[in-house]
């Protein structure tokens, strides 16, 4: 459990486990998409977008989630030690030199392609398909956070990461169900259960 990791110790986890359930995003988009711009008949392409269409969305959905829970565990922990600052344990980037581009590459490549994936439900399903407004609010906090911690090369402690302005300020009784969440959608599986508690920082 993610509580116990924070029990009695001078660090916090750079990861609580959302790595481990991760999707991989650009491969599979690019790889459905290389199968449906291979059919040349365009009522075939639509019966293969329907059918592609759970898949694509459930990577749509757990990539964000995965994203939203970034911003969850990054505002747990600078407000939960906004006054006893801990030592960041396992932040890989910390001290490295990356590139703007290469760390951008992802989550720009998200960003177009929720304009694409809109437009795609409504050419080949006639409508858009649970096309959650909050994805585009989400990822593109998760892009202003990057950058304004220089892709957390500098993030050694808590008291080092910066939050954007758009992030809510949020009191002891929502750590503790933001904690309580974060917890059920790693034992869980199940990244998206992380929407229940966004609007508490969004």
């Amino acid at each position: 459990m993610v509580a116990k990791l924070l029990e009695n110790t001078d660090t916090v986890p750079f990861d609580p486990g959302f790595s481990e359930h991760a999707v991989i995003f650009t491969p599979n988009i690019e790889s459905a998409y290389n199968i449906l711009n291979s059919i040349p008949a365009l009522h075939q392409r639509k019966f293969q977008f329907k059918m592609f269409y759970p898949q694509l969305l459930r990577l749509v959905d757990s990539t964000i989630a995965f994203y939203l829970g970034c911003l969850l565990w990054a505002s747990y922990i600078t407000k939960k030690y906004k006054d006893t600052p801990k030592k960041i344990e396992g932040n890989s980037y910390f001290g490295k030199n990356v590139k703007s581009d290469d760390a951008l590459h992802e989550i720009d490549f998200i960003i177009s392609y929720l304009e694409q994936f809109e437009k795609d439900c409504k050419y080949y399903m006639g409508k858009a398909q649970d096309v959650k407004p909050e994805w585009d609010e989400i990822i593109n906090v998760y892009k202003e956070f990057l950058i304004m911690n220089e892709f957390l090369t500098k993030a050694q402690t808590t008291a080092d990461i910066k939050l954007p302005s758009s992030i809510k300020n949020i009191d002891g009784e929502q750590l503790d169900k933001i904690l309580s969440q974060i917890e059920l959608s790693i034992s869980s599986a199940q990244l998206e259960k992380l929407y229940e508690v966004k609007n508490f920082i969004l």
